[in-house]
């Protein structure tokens, strides 16, 4: 019965390598290449349909409210084992006959999730911030149309308002919104043409009154408030001047 156990030991050698064989395609880089993308596809859904929901809220007035995932750690693990047993035929009360293989194969995923709440001040006031000037000049010099810009992030252009008063509470009425629209159609238009184009100048603003004199303490004074002395056009002295 020995040279029986031994092909019994080749053919479970054989089992346990095409079980590592093909657990390997759901283990290391195979892991990583399968499911990273699935990660980040449901991670970008789920942030779609949490954003979607905090619209439905405000629109009912009720309090947004967000989780943000914060980790992923994945863990993938193989096992593998390979033993003999003995194999006692009928009859044999004190010696076995053969020895039988036994291989186990077994692979593990412990995905953990770190999920942590934005419901914050910071989170507030991130939400209800108005975006910056630059921020919608930078929109409006991709290849986004200048009209889903204006309309999205603008209130009221040139004092021509944009349904403002929808920007709280849901109105009974619907505010009127037709004359930013053909603006907006008309800019539009322009920017179609390449007769339109977007840009932002930083201009000196004088504030303050003339001083006779600048010492040190008043030029640090200013450079703490955002300010800096300037020569006028019509007086050598140098008032503050606002960077803006």
């Amino acid at each position: 019965m020995t040279g029986f156990g031994h092909s019994l030991g080749r053919a479970g050698l054989a089992v346990l390598g095409l079980a590592l064989l093909s657990s390997c395609s759901v283990i290391g880089p195979a892991a990583l290449r399968q499911s990273r993308l699935r990660y980040n596809e449901t991670i970008k859904t789920t942030s779609e349909e949490e954003m979607l929901l905090n619209i439905v809220r405000l629109r009912y007035t009720d309090t947004p409210s967000s989780l943000t995932v914060s980790n992923i750690a994945a863990q993938f693990e193989l096992a593998a084992g390979l033993g003999a047993s003995p194999f006692f035929a009928a009859g044999a009360e004190r010696s076995f006959t053969s020895v039988l293989p036994q291989a186990n194969v077994g692979g593990s995923d412990r995905p953990t999730f770190s999920l942590t709440p934005l419901d914050d001040s910071d989170f507030a006031r991130r939400l209800f911030t108005p975006l910056s000037l630059d921020g919608i000049l930078y929109l409006a010099k991709t290849t986004w149309p200048i009209q889903t810009v204006f309309r999205l992030y603008l209130e009221n252009l040139n004092w021509v308002p944009n349904a403002q008063t929808a920007s709280g509470p849901t109105p009974a009425a619907a505010p009127p919104a037709s004359a930013f629209l053909e603006g907006m159609q008309a800019l539009q238009a322009l920017q179609q043409r390449g007769d339109l184009v977007f840009g932002s100048e930083d201009k000196p603003r004088p504030t303050g009154a003339v001083v006779a004199a600048v010492t040190s303490e008043s030029a640090v004074a200013a450079a703490q408030q955002g300010l800096e002395f300037v020569a006028t056009a019509r007086c050598r002295r140098r008032p503050p001047v606002r960077r803006s």
